[in-house]
């Protein structure tokens, strides 16, 4: 009987956190979810990540974060980065993925000459099966330019691409509102 409880109030928690249809900077669930925005000048419509993968050290003195490209029909072809203090002007970058399994995925950006800190990595099919299947443990960012580099260790977020490939896959996006 006690199983059968904690079912249903399980079941019930998830229909009410995903009963809410619409979000704005202020009520963003702490899980990864597909936001669409649409400009109300132009009428254009985007498909957006409700977070990034954010690797900052402690005393926040450099990092980087993740951000997946979404296209209109529920694809992701790119992975966009913003580095913080990882050199100074950048290209030909490097993002590697070490999962807990041992293996690694590198991607070479194919941005070119930045000083603002963005690069952008296309990922192919076989980069998508292991970021949406395999847990995370560490992520490095390494400027193609300087050859200077950040290694973050991930644990809270070890599973971001597994949790936003599903979301990606279920084609559902919730209004977001500024």
């Amino acid at each position: 009987m006690r199983k059968i409880i904690l079912l249903l109030i399980l079941i019930l928690t998830n229909v009410i956190a995903y009963s809410q249809t619409s979000y704005n900077k202020d009520n963003l669930p702490e899980n990864v979810i597909i936001l669409s925005f649409k400009d109300e000048m132009d009428g254009s419509a985007a498909l957006l990540v409700s977070k990034k993968l954010i690797c900052l050290k402690e005393d926040e003195s450099i990092g980087f974060a993740i951000s997946p490209m979404i296209n209109n029909d529920f694809s992701c072809n790119t992975l966009v980065t913003n580095s913080f203090r990882i050199g100074e002007c950048d290209e030909k970058s490097e993002l590697t993925f070490l999962f807990e399994d041992g293996s690694n995925l590198k991607l070479i950006s194919f941005s070119d000459f930045d000083c603002q800190g963005r690069s952008a990595f296309e990922i192919l099919d076989s980069a998508k099966n292991n970021l949406s299947q395999k847990k995370i443990k560490k992520i490095r960012y390494a400027n193609g330019r300087t050859y200077e580099s950040y290694t973050q260790e991930v644990t809270k977020e070890s599973e971001y691409f597994i949790f936003f490939f599903k979301e990606l896959e279920s084609k559902k996006a919730f209004d977001y509102k500024q």
